[in-house]
């Protein structure tokens, strides 16, 4: 999944990272997300450490806002 942020750079999701910020942002936990993906929590982690290097933020809470005001959650 392509995702466009506001200066035209364009961040590009896997589908299951999509999935864990999507999850995340309905305000599950790691341990929710592991069981309904049927993933290790260490797996959810990972995935979420990769969103933020995407995303190049520091917090699930700052990337879920960047997301929501461009309309992708």
């Amino acid at each position: 999944m392509d995702i466009r942020i506001e200066d035209d750079s364009t961040i590009v999701l896997t589908r299951k990272e999509y999935e864990v910020l999507k999850r995340t942002a309905e305000g599950k936990s790691c341990e929710q997300i592991a069981a309904e993906m049927k993933l290790s929590y260490p797996t959810v982690k990972w995935y979420r450490k990769r969103i933020k290097e995407k995303f190049q933020a520091n917090t699930m809470a700052q990337i879920v806002k960047m997301a929501m005001e461009q309309g992708l959650l």
